[in-house]
């Protein structure tokens, strides 16, 4: 076979774009930050919506420009190793008071605390948008969940605001 020919057989090398570039998948799940999510935040410790979390966080991360990415990833990475380090205690087993004070300990360290901020901050809004689909009934729109939605008047229209009434104003003689 000769070189061109194996160049062009050869798959092409994942870029920043492509399917098959490393995500933050494995990072996230090894930095021990979900099982902290479930101990901070009780919305986070239904499976359905910690799922939802972790996705979303994996989602919005594979968007960054790949140095961010990378960076992202380094601090994931290095996450439970530095949380020991300051309180002895492992991460994803601390409890919840152990986590808190940890992580404050860790705001003090440069890019943790962004990195701790901005994933938490993404997985509650997972949590709260990801809401499971149910099977969609028959002749329906599929349902987001089983609370019903929230009227505003008793007829059950759009919210109803009163107009100013046109009288005299106070301290007006």
């Amino acid at each position: 076979m000769r070189l061109t020919q194996m160049a062009r057989s050869r798959p092409a090398r994942p870029t920043a774009t492509s399917p098959t570039f490393p995500t933050h998948g494995g990072a996230l799940r090894a930095s021990g930050l979900p099982a902290y999510w479930a101990r901070q935040y009780s919305c986070l410790r239904d499976p359905e919506a910690a799922a939802a979390a972790e996705t979303h966080v994996n989602s919005t991360l594979k968007t960054l420009p790949l140095p961010y990415r990378l960076g992202f990833t380094v601090v994931l990475r290095l996450l439970p190793t530095v949380f020991r380090l300051v309180t002895g205690a492992r991460l994803d087993r601390a409890s919840a008071r152990t986590g808190r004070k940890g992580m404050a300990r860790l705001g003090t360290l440069p890019g943790f605390s962004e990195v701790v901020r901005a994933s938490t901050t993404l997985a509650l809004y997972g949590a709260l948008d990801g809401l499971p689909v149910r099977e969609k009934p028959e002749g329906g729109p599929p349902l987001r969940n089983d609370v019903p939605p929230v009227r505003a008047n008793s007829e059950g229209g759009p919210p109803v605001r009163e107009k100013p009434q046109d009288g005299p104003k106070k301290g007006a003689a």
